[in-house]
């Protein structure tokens, strides 16, 4: 797409736009068109993966962004933060809550 025209006639969206351009209002109309679709009370594979105590990919994926990150020599805060919080979850040290969002806050600094 990269600002050529698409199938459709329109324009793509650049990679480097910023907010308030067509590509967020486009993308904001298509998440309210899906929430509206699924409810409030829909949840992700992950939420699901962790309220039946089973294993997610989250910890596995951001486990080895941190692994790839330490060889290459890249700093990588957030997934280690989320692969910490994950592994906590599924050792139920943690429940899954939104109140842990503080505790990635916490582990990002």
């Amino acid at each position: 797409m990269d600002g050529q025209e698409d199938s459709r006639g329109g324009r793509g969206c650049h990679r480097w736009q910023r907010r308030s351009r067509p590509c967020d209002k486009v993308l904001e109309k298509y998440l309210k068109t899906i929430a509206a679709a699924v409810g409030k009370n829909a949840r992700s594979c992950v939420i699901q993966d962790h309220l039946k105590g089973r294993l997610s990919e989250v910890g596995y994926l951001n486990g080895l962004v941190v692994k790839k990150g330490k060889q290459a020599n890249v700093a990588t805060p957030y997934n280690r933060a989320i692969t910490e919080l994950t592994r906590q979850i599924e050792l139920r040290a943690l429940k899954p809550d939104r109140s842990n969002l503080a505790l990635v806050q916490q582990m990002i600094q």
